[in-house]
């Protein structure tokens, strides 16, 4: 990410961190995730309809009768400008978290697109598809730098978990240190798992990591 002006002669005020996602940074991130909805579109395929099973485009309309199913917190309204996630009017966590729910979904399914023959009638491209998860890699990078401007205390890491940042958190130092002296596996397996309840975004699993680890 560009730094601007006031960033490369330090004139700005320190961002501080945080994980609450106000309504502006929930749209910024709606706004980021629409861009690679055509990036779905092997799983969730539209079809050209003069060539049978050749694929054209994402089908936005069968995406989200699944992410209703699986993220049922996360609001959007299907109307005359298409289907749209709605940001919440209020502070509301479970809609919060079902947006980091439903970016996890994404990097899930996201693949890279290659466009094939142009259909001058429908103007369309049809769509071919790669593994070479480069379209992930793009995504991933883009989305932390969103993270990093918003001033949002989220990573979204390799394994395509979002999870807090965490690293200057006496508890998670702490744990790490000690998790790489224990010869006995299953008490390393609980310090692991602590630490991956820790840096989970949900307020919840805090309180489990806190107790797990207070039992050492």
């Amino acid at each position: 990410m560009k730094e601007l002006y006031t960033e490369r002669h330090y004139l700005r005020s320190n961002v501080i961190s945080t994980s609450t996602i106000t309504r502006d940074k929930y749209q910024i991130i709606v706004d980021f995730c629409s861009r690679y909805y055509n990036n779905l579109a092997s799983v969730f395929p539209e079809y050209c309809s003069d060539y049978n099973m050749v694929v054209c485009g994402v089908d936005l309309k069968k995406f989200f009768q699944y992410v209703h199913v699986r993220i049922p917190d996360l609001f959007y309204s299907d109307g005359y400008d298409g289907i749209q996630i709605v940001p919440y009017v209020e502070p509301n966590e479970a809609q919060q978290y079902a947006l980091l729910d439903f970016i996890e979904y994404i990097a899930r399914y996201v693949k890279t697109v290659r466009e094939g023959k142009y259909h001058e009638y429908f103007q369309h491209y049809h769509l071919s598809f790669s593994d070479d998860n480069s379209a992930f890699l793009d995504f991933r990078n883009g989305l932390n730098e969103v993270f990093q401007m918003a001033g949002l205390a989220y990573t979204m890491t390799e394994n395509k978990q979002i999870e807090r940042i965490t690293e200057m958190d006496t508890i998670v130092n702490e744990a790490q240190e000690t998790v790489s002296g224990f010869e006995e596996p299953g008490l390393r397996e609980l310090v692991e798992e602590s630490i991956a309840f820790y840096k989970s975004p949900y307020p919840a699993n805090h309180k489990i990591a806190t107790e797990k680890y207070g039992m050492l």
